[in-house]
């Protein structure tokens, strides 16, 4: 229950619910993580959702026309 409820959260605020998800289910495979404890690196790295218009490494195009001639 508590496990679902972390994930809807994410859901809730927009969050990477699915990479939060499948991150831990890969985790329990190695290390048996308890379901109702949040795992609180990979639930700050779902909390990073890039802003709407934001794009990594951005440079605008330099327009060549607008260079003077002569």
């Amino acid at each position: 229950m508590k496990y679902m409820s972390i994930v809807r959260e994410l859901l809730s605020r927009s969050g990477n619910w699915r990479f939060y998800d499948e991150s831990f289910r890969k985790l329990r495979e190695v290390d048996p993580l308890p379901w109702g404890r949040t795992h609180s690196e990979i639930w700050l790295r779902a909390h990073k959702v890039p802003k709407p218009g934001a794009q990594a490494n951005f440079r605008p195009k330099q327009d060549v026309s607008s260079t003077p001639r002569g």
